[in-house]
């Protein structure tokens, strides 16, 4: 199986100094939803915000308001949440979605399938010869 690795910036993890914002990155191990199931245009990654979630999913901790993960990667890896002793290498990682919004009452982040994006997107950029 195959584990998400979430890269983003949520707006609860902002502490303001005087006139300065500073963010604290937010990583995190998830598992791909099974309802909703993956499409062939969206992921769907376990977001838990609750504590009864949280165990339910092996996921471990509440996470902060998801608010402000729009735009964050969502990177595909080899299972390490129920094989945690597994080895894996940097290179067995590949980014797999952009983050396009999060389930106020279902705890799951919704991404965009990378793959999905860049069909839709290189052709604007083609040159014709």
């Amino acid at each position: 199986g195959s584990d998400f690795l979430v890269c983003g910036m949520p707006f609860a993890s902002r502490t303001v100094f005087g006139r300065e914002n500073r963010v604290t990155p937010l990583l995190y191990l998830s598992e791909p939803c099974s309802s909703p199931p993956a499409t062939r245009d969206h992921l769907y990654a376990v977001y838990p915000r609750t504590p009864d979630i949280a165990r339910q999913t092996g996921v471990g901790d509440v996470l902060p308001h998801p608010g402000g993960l729009s735009g964050s990667i969502l990177f595909v890896l080899p299972s390490l949440l129920h094989e945690p002793l597994s080895v894996w290498a940097p290179n067995q990682m590949r980014a797999a979605g952009i983050v396009v919004r999060a389930s106020e009452t279902r705890h799951y982040l919704e991404a965009i399938n990378i793959e999905r994006l860049r069909e839709a997107v290189f052709p604007l950029f083609a040159t014709e010869a």
